[in-house]
């Protein structure tokens, strides 16, 4: 389980005899073969769900999120949020479960329910505390900074803290990305200078 070109998130079970996963060339051709096959995708999470079998349902709905970025809208995805919660009281692997919070807390976030959006959030720190994954933490930071309502002197500090870590484990794909994002936050400060070297270090 992995976004498009990212490290594994879990490891995926094994396979009937004959199933061969897809395999995508681009982000655009998975994201096209999404927008296909959504409605089958979302029936097959609902059915697993109801057969128990919680950890697969878990795993697509965290394994579709960059193509449904692009495709879906955050309010009709409010019902698969839900679904998510459910399958991760039922999954005991505390990286999956800190992808899960951190997921829906961001959807929360992004359709106003900023108080249910921060409960999520807690719990998928606690989540990535618990399996020592850095790179989940600079991502909660980033998120958190980006979605929630707050100071904007509260925003710098958390994304600073995105760059801290994303630095300290030198992955370069995420330092780019949260320097871009503190870079905002700090022009949104009024400190031009600033922003402009992190967004001269992002590129």
């Amino acid at each position: 389980l992995c976004p498009f070109g990212q490290p594994p998130v879990a490891p995926v079970d094994d396979t009937v005899p004959g199933i061969v996963p897809e395999t995508f060339a681009s982000s655009r051709d998975a994201t096209r073969w999404y927008a296909e096959e959504r409605s089958v995708l979302h029936q097959i999470c609902h059915l697993a769900v109801s057969l128990g079998d919680h950890r697969s349902a878990l795993m697509v709905m965290l394994d579709w999120r960059p193509m449904s970025q692009a495709v879906d809208a955050r309010h009709d995805m409010l019902p698969f949020a839900a679904l998510a919660i459910q399958a991760a009281e039922h999954v005991d692997e505390p990286a999956l479960r800190a992808e899960c919070f951190l997921d829906v807390a961001s959807n929360f976030a992004r359709t106003g329910q900023h108080d249910r959006a921060r409960t999520y959030f807690d719990q998928a720190a606690a989540a990535f505390e618990q399996s020592g994954d850095r790179v989940g933490q600079a991502n909660l930071y980033r998120s958190m900074a980006v979605t929630l309502v707050m100071e904007t002197v509260d925003r710098i500090e958390l994304l600073g803290e995105s760059v801290a870590i994303a630095r300290q484990l030198d992955d370069q794909p995420i330092l780019a990305t949260s320097l871009h994002s503190l870079g905002l936050g700090l022009l949104s400060d009024g400190r031009l200078d600033d922003a402009l070297a992190a967004f001269a270090e992002s590129t």
